[in-house]
């Protein structure tokens, strides 16, 4: 839309000054009165736009809304139906249509009368033009008066459609407004080098890191602790408790005060790419890329075909798999072969960090025993860290964290702080119906 109002304003331009130049071998009287009418059409423009931009602007802000419901609807329909909800989501949709239409309606609105006013302009122009010619200028010929006047139609159009143009021109440019917002965004810093077979131990501590998204509430408060390298630690803790937190940390999602070692080194002397390449994570939603499967296991192809196909048969996923071109997409697997597929993901890069964020959350018990007995033979040597919801999911860890309110208050074995009756994570046990 943008190219072609920024095409059709140049284009009226030029063809207006055409116009001014034969209608100035009349009478260069007419020039000074198109002078006076453009400025005045400018002057309406002039009020028209800040009330066209902000509408403008109101409209984009109240259509995506709209369109973000719409795409939630749909992805989600299967549960919306399972739940009933379609009320729910029906007048949710409305409220949002209805804001939308709202501003779409004032937008077009003010535009049309923008285009009226335009209109009844051209039209003054017009008829003073004629009167001139009738009453003062009788000394023209026939042919100049018929050529006079076709300019003047053909140019008031043009003006008006130039005008117009203009306005929407402005007016469209509040879509660049809003992807310019993006170039203000603090970018990340990507200083630093790379480490030789680092981290080859897999050690993690921190020293009295803190963490806020905004000046008002803290989610990390001095948050101190250490984790051998072969550890298994289970990071538990009610919603808002600081848990993914943790794992933003870690990957330098967020920039945070105190320090983070992995292997004694700080993280923030190495490169945010080698960091993330450092260290495997395994999500609760599995990160499927469009694709080869392929493509999907080894992006930058290090890895021999013996060796994917080796990790997709640890995995228990190789007979569904035809060959390693086929598009994933084409397979129709399911969410947990979809995590299994992430899971081997994390074996073939062969990485001392493993991060599993809730991984089994949507996954049955079988699934879930399945995962852990993949996590076991697979990363033996390597330190795991773990956060979980269902607290049975972590009692086979090594250590157990348990968060709250941004602070490490437990850190201990399951052994020992499910002997302590007062523990918060024995409590937490007990809300879950656990027997110790």
């Amino acid at each position: 839309m943008l190219p072609f109002i920024f095409m059709e304003f140049f284009r009226s331009f030029i063809s207006i000054g055409g116009m001014l130049i034969l209608i100035s071998t009349v009478n260069w009287i007419f020039l000074l009165f198109a002078v006076v009418f453009f400025s005045i059409l400018f002057g309406v423009r002039m009020m028209y736009m800040p009330t066209g931009r902000t509408l403008k602007r109101l409209e984009a802000m109240t259509r995506s809304p709209l369109i973000g419901h719409l795409n939630a609807s749909v992805e989600g329909l299967t549960t919306i139906r399972a739940y009933k909800a379609e009320e729910i989501l029906r007048d949710e949709f409305d409220k949002h249509q209805d804001l939308a239409n709202s501003s779409y309606y004032m937008m077009m609105t003010t535009k049309r009368a923008f285009g009226f006013i335009m209109d009844f302009m051209g039209s003054m122009f017009i008829l003073f033009i004629i009167l001139v010619l009738l009453f003062v200028d009788t000394q023209t010929s026939v042919g100049n008066v018929g050529l006079a006047l076709t300019q003047v139609f053909m140019l008031t159009g043009y003006l008006q459609w130039a005008v117009r143009q203009w306005a929407d021109l402005e007016n469209c440019m509040t879509s660049v407004e809003r992807v310019l917002e993006y170039t203000d965004v603090t970018q990340e810093d990507r200083k630093g080098g790379s480490l030789n077979d680092w981290p080859s131990k897999g050690s993690i501590k921190y020293e009295n890191v803190s963490l806020s998204y905004n000046s008002d509430r803290k989610v990390l408060r001095n948050v101190c602790f250490t984790v051998n390298p072969m550890e298994k630690i289970g990071i538990v803790g009610r919603t808002g408790a600081g848990k993914s937190s943790i794992i933003s940390t870690l990957f330098r999602l967020y920039e945070c005060d105190g320090r983070i070692l992995i292997d004694d080194v700080d993280i923030r002397t190495v490169s945010i790419n080698f960091l993330r390449k450092s260290i495997s994570i395994i999500p609760q939603d599995p990160i499927i890329f469009e694709g080869t499967i392929r493509n999907n296991l080894d992006p930058y192809k290090i890895y021999t075909d013996k060796e994917i196909w080796h990790v997709l048969e640890k995995v228990r996923i190789k007979d569904l798999i035809p060959t390693l071109d086929d598009q994933i997409l084409s397979l129709n697997l399911s969410t947990g072969q979809k995590q299994l597929l992430s899971l081997a993901r994390a074996i073939i890069r062969r990485n001392k960090i493993v991060v599993l964020d809730e991984a089994t959350a949507n996954m049955d018990e079988q699934a879930e025993e399945l995962v852990h007995e993949l996590i076991e033979e697979n990363f033996l040597d390597c330190t795991v860290v773990m956060i979980a919801h269902r607290l049975s999911t972590i009692m086979h860890c090594d250590k157990v964290m348990v968060m709250d309110n941004g602070r490490v208050v437990e850190y201990d074995t399951p052994k020992n702080l499910l002997e302590n009756k007062d523990s918060l994570f024995y409590s937490m046990t007990q809300q879950a119906n656990m027997n110790s």
